[in-house]
This record gives C-alpha cells, sequence and structure tokens, in this order.
C-alpha cells in the first residue's frame, strides 16, 4: 500500500512534464493564433514574395513563420502590426494571414461558416 502511495505521488508531476512533450506539432495548430509582423511588411501571395510573423501558439510559445496575405484582403499589414493567421498552404511552408481588428478579419470570419474564400 505505501508502494502505491509513494509511487502515484512520484508518478503525477513527471506525467505533467511528459505532457508538454506531447503537444500538437503539425502547422494547423497556428490558424486562429495572433502574431506580429516582423519583417518591413506582408505581401500578397501573388506578388511572389514572402515576409515573416511572429506567432505565439496555443502552448505561449513564439514561432516566426513565413507568411502572405491572401490575395482578396485589402489590407497590407507592415513591420509591429497585428495579424491572426487563417490558413496554412498545402504545398509549402507558407501561412496566409490578414490584419487583425480590419474589414479582411471581419470578410474571413463571415465566410468560413459558408466556405473558403479564394486566395
Amino acid at each position: 500500500v505505501m508502494t502505491l502511495l509513494l509511487g502515484g505521488q512520484i508518478a503525477r508531476p513527471i506525467g505533467k512534464v511528459f505532457a508538454s512533450f506531447g503537444e500538437d506539432a503539425s502547422g494547423d495548430r497556428l490558424i486562429g493564433c495572433l502574431g506580429t509582423v516582423s519583417s518591413a511588411r506582408l505581401y500578397r501571395v501573388s506578388e511572389g514574395k514572402i515576409a515573416q510573423v511572429d506567432v505565439l501558439d496555443p502552448a505561449k510559445n513564439l514561432v516566426t513563420v513565413n507568411a502572405a496575405v491572401p490575395l482578396w484582403a485589402q489590407t497590407l499589414p507592415k513591420h509591429g502590426d497585428r495579424v491572426l493567421v487563417i490558413e496554412r498552404s498545402d504545398q509549402t511552408y507558407l501561412y496566409f494571414v490578414v490584419a487583425k481588428d480590419s474589414p479582411d478579419q471581419d470578410r474571413w470570419l463571415n465566410t468560413i461558416s459558408r466556405g473558403k474564400p479564394s486566395h
């Protein structure tokens, strides 16, 4: 009985330590997360240029990702602007972002229930 109690007391903290290693490592975990533009500015995906955004993931880790603005977006965020990650490209390590609290964010939020807008 003493061994079971002592073993349980030791196992709980160890289990919590290993739980953080089992976090979702997929790129989709960043969808819906907020970030800050770390490059001079963001580009539309059609321009063929990429920029970088610092994103805080659900586990509060800071992740720097390559990002672009979708074709339909009107606002082009600049360095230091807050953005919302809305999608990840299937073919490349590229995330699509829109300016936070902008008409683009409102448009995306209104269309996700009816289908995805095209890039």
